[in-house]
C-alpha cells in the first residue's frame, strides 16, 4: 500500500509505494522518481512541494510525527 506524506520543514512531497533500496533520478526540475532494481518506481518525491503543486494540494496530508 501507498504511504503519502509532507514534510513542511523540508517542503517535500513524498509517495512511497514499497520499502527498499533505490536509486533517484530527476525527471523534471524538483521531482524525482526512484527506482527500484527492476526498474520500478517506488517512490516519488516533490520538492518545494508548496510551490509546485496545485493550491489546496497538500491540505490533509499526514505529516511526519516530529511535524506535528
Amino acid at each position: 500500500m501507498a504511504t503519502v506524506t509532507y514534510d513542511p520543514q523540508a517542503d517535500v512531497f513524498d509517495i512511497s509505494f514499497a520499502d527498499g533500496p533505490s536509486e533517484g533520478e530527476e525527471a523534471y526540475p524538483g521531482v524525482i522518481l526512484h527506482f527500484d532494481a527492476e526498474n520500478r518506481i517506488v517512490e516519488i518525491e516533490v520538492l518545494s512541494a508548496s510551490k509546485r503543486l496545485a493550491p489546496g494540494a497538500l491540505d490533509g496530508i499526514p505529516l511526519p510525527a516530529a511535524a506535528e
